[in-house]
C-alpha cells in the first residue's frame, strides 16, 4: 500500500520481528552483548527481560544469525507449562521422541542426546521464551537440566526471555540455586528521544528510502513520547502515519498529521492518550509554525507551506528545504509524558472518516537513487 506510494522496497514498520531491521540503540546493544557473552561461555543461565515490544524476539532472531559454528540452538515458547510438561517440551524441541516416556526415561534420553551432540563437536543452547509464565517448580526443572555435564563441561546452556514478571520470579528464595547459575541478566529499557529519531531513520533506510516522505523532527518527538520509546509501539504509530500520508497524498508529515493518527487510533480503541501529551503536541505545533515563518522570511521557496505544492504535491529532492530543526540538546527539557497505551493488534483500522477521501495522486517517476543523509538525522530531502 503506502510503500508503493512512497517508492519504498518494502514496509519499513512491520510489527513482525526481522533481524535485518535490528537497531542497536544502547540498551539493545548491551542486551545483545550479554547474550553473546553467555553463548561464548557455554554454561549456566542468561536472562533478558523487557516489556512487550521492547525487542526481545528481535534479539534472538539476530542472535541466530550470529551463532558460532558448533552451537545448536533450540527455541521453546513456554506458555504456563508445569514441570513435567516442560520437560516433555524440551525433549520435543530437541527432536527426541518420548511423549509417553516416564520422567526418568526422558531425562536419560535428553542426556544421551546431549552427549551425542558433544561427541559430534556440538553443544546445545536452549532458548526459553515467555519464561514469566513458568512457575518456580518448572524453573527448578530447567536448573536440574544444566547439571548434565561431562568431563569437558556442561552439556546444556539455557537462555530465559520474559517480561518484567520474570525478574520478580527469579528473586524467589526457592530459586536461589538457579540465581547462582545466572552468568548474566539484563532488562531492556525504552529508547531515548534521540534513539527513536535514529530508529525511524534506520528503518526507512533499510526499506530503500529515497527522500519521500519527510517527517518533521517535531512529529518524531510526539511519536516518541506517545509510544513511550517502545519499538513496537513506534512501529505501529509510524505505520499509521505513513498510511495517513498515503490516503491524504502527503509527502511531508508534521505534528498535525500525528495528531490525526492518534485521534483515529483512540476512536478505534487501539490507543489512549492524556493531557500531558496534548500539551506537548500544542507546543510542537507552535514550534513548527514558528519555524515555517522563519524559513519563509529567509526564502519563500523553502516555506513548509509550499511542500505539497511542489511537483503536484510531491516533495522532490533538491527542491524543498523541509523542517528538520530541533532545539539544541542543552536547551531541551524532556517533558514527563505518559506513553500511549496501545493494544496488541497487527491490523490497522480501516475507518478514515465518514466521507470518502479523494484517491491519492499518482507518484511521479523518478530515478532510483538515494538522498544522502547524515547518520543520526531523520531522512530529509536536501535543500535546493
Amino acid at each position: 500500500m503506502y510503500e508503493q506510494f512512497y517508492q519504498l522496497s518494502e514496509d519499513p514498520f512491520r510489527l513482525t520481528p526481522d533481524p535485518r531491521y535490528a537497531f542497536a540503540h544502547p540498551s539493545y546493544a548491551k542486551a545483545r552483548a550479554y547474550l553473546e557473552y553467555g553463548v561464548q561461555r557455554g554454561e549456566g543461565f542468561v536472562a533478558v527481560t523487557g516489556p512487550p515490544g521492547s525487542g526481545k524476539t528481535t534479539l534472538i532472531e539476530e542472535l541466530l544469525t550470529r551463532v558460532p559454528p558448533g552451537v545448536r540452538v533450540s527455541h521453546l515458547a513456554s506458555s504456563q507449562l508445569e514441570a513435567d510438561d516442560l520437560l516433555r517440551m524440551v525433549a520435543h524441541v530437541l527432536g527426541i521422541q518420548g511423549a509417553q516416556a516416564s520422567k526418568a526415561d526422558l531425562l536419560h534420553q535428553i542426556r544421551e542426546f546431549l552427549e551425542e551432540d558433544r561427541l559430534g563437536g556440538r553443544r546445545t543452547v536452549l532458548i526459553v521464551d515467555e519464561a514469566q509464565g513458568l512457575d518456580s517448580a518448572a524453573l527448578e526443572e530447567l536448573r536440574l537440566l544444566t547439571n548434565l555435564s561431562d568431563p569437558r563441561g556442561p552439556l546444556l546452556q539455557i537462555i530465559l526471555l520474559g517480561q518484567e514478571q520474570l525478574r520478580e520470579l527469579l528473586k524467589l528464595p526457592e530459586l536461589e540455586q538457579l540465581r547462582q547459575r545466572m552468568i548474566a541478566a539484563y532488562h531492556l529499557r525504552p529508547m531515548s528521544e534521540q534513539d527513536t529519531k535514529d530508529y525511524v531513520a534506520h528503518r526507512l533506510r533499510c526499506a530503500d528510502w529515497a527522500g519521500d516522505p519527510v517527517i518533521s523532527d517535531m512529529a518524531v518527538r510526539i511519536i516518541h513520547h506517545a509510544g513511550g520509546g517502545n519499538p513496537r509501539r513506534i512501529n505501529l504509530l509510524c505505520s499509521r502515519l505513513m498510511l495517513h500520508g498515503y490516503v491524504g497524498g502527503k509527502h511531508y508529515l508534521t505534528v498535525p498529521d500525528v495528531r490525526v493518527v492518534l485521534e483515529e487510533m483512540e476512536e478505534e480503541e487501539l490507543a489512549s492518550w492524556d493531557d500531558s501529551l496534548e500539551e506537548l503536541m500544542r507546543e510542537e505545533e507552535q514550534r513548527e509554525r514558528e519555524e515555517e515563518s522563519r524559513l519563509a522570511s529567509i526564502n519563500p521557496a523553502s516555506s513548509i507551506s509550499r511542500v505539497e505544492a511542489v511537483g503536484g504535491g510531491r516533495a522532490r529532492a533538491g527542491t524543498v528545504d523541509p523542517l528538520t530543526t530541533v532545539a539544541p540538546e542543552a536547551e531541551r527539557v524532556e517533558p514527563t509524558v505518559e506513553p500511549l497505551h496501545v493494544t496488541e493488534s497487527d491490523t490497522p483500522g480501516q475507518d478514515f472518516g465518514e466521507e470518502a477521501r479523494p484517491a491519492p495522486p499518482q507518484a511521479e517517476p523518478r530515478a532510483p537513487h538515494r538522498v544522502a543523509s547524515t547518520p543520526g538525522e531523520l531522512p530529509a530531502v536536501s535543500a535546493g
